[in-house]
């Protein structure tokens, strides 16, 4: 398996701290636009790392074992701060 694009890899990371009713309040919380996070969803799902158990949009076993020691650099209020 390829390792997933940042905005997956900020998903993973992001689910692994908190699980989420919509991917509009996903989006909002990592300050990317709803559709990007959709399609990024949707693909996480598909490759099994990510799931729905009914409308909460959770992180599974596999997701975690993606993103083991994964860290991320994200810009915040035009800082970047790592995401672990």
């Amino acid at each position: 398996m390829t390792k997933p694009p940042i905005l997956q890899k900020e998903i993973l990371l992001t689910l692994k701290k908190k699980e989420y009713d919509t991917i509009a309040s996903l989006a909002l919380d990592l300050g990317r636009f709803r559709p990007s996070v959709s399609r990024s969803i949707h693909k996480l799902i598909r490759t099994g790392l990510v799931t729905k158990k009914g409308r909460t949009i959770v992180i599974t076993s596999a997701g975690l074992k993606e993103i083991e020691g994964a860290k991320v650099f994200k810009r915040v209020k035009g800082y970047f701060n790592w995401i672990d």
